[in-house]
């Protein structure tokens, strides 16, 4: 009975690291969504409501963006700062870059500025969430049905 359990347990851990790996990926979809939603949305409510580049982003951060609230004047303008945060908030490496120039760019200029930098902002986080996706689509399949499958080989060879 108890090596039954401990199989089980073993199996089942085995399947979880496959599920939060995939986890992992859906997380970084939805954040490069709400960049993107970011991105489009920001002149729009510059214009409309007037404002400012803290409160636009403390209106954002939810969910996946919630780094968005550890960013404050002192921290915006040191690049290093900025990536630590992300990073502390588990964004994928290879979007840090990414994030820290849109982030910098917002505010710094009038609102023509603000359209083309949004705007140029808005079709690489586009892309991102093209690239993203497929990942999403492709490994996860594969991630999810191999620890599933590991798992029950786990299981059998044990038992």
């Amino acid at each position: 009975m108890l090596k039954l359990l401990g199989v089980t347990i073993v199996s089942a851990t085995v399947a979880l690291c496959g599920f939060s790996y995939y986890m992992k990926l859906v997380y970084r979809k939805r954040y490069v969504e709400g960049l993107l939603k970011l991105s489009e949305t920001s002149v729009q409510v510059m214009r409309g409501k007037g404002l400012d580049v803290f409160s636009i982003l403390e209106q954002n951060a939810f969910y996946e963006l919630k780094f968005l609230k550890r960013i404050t004047k002192s921290n915006i303008i040191n690049r290093n700062e900025m990536a630590d945060v992300l990073r502390s908030e588990n964004v994928d490496n290879s979007d840090i870059d990414l994030i820290v120039a849109f982030l910098q760019g917002l505010g710094s200029s009038d609102i023509k500025g603000q359209e083309n930098h949004c705007g140029y902002y808005s079709v690489c986080f586009r892309q991102l969430l093209q690239d993203v996706d497929s990942i999403v689509r492709e490994k996860g399949r594969l991630v999810r049905t191999l620890s599933i499958l590991a798992a029950l080989a786990l299981f059998i060879i044990f038992i």
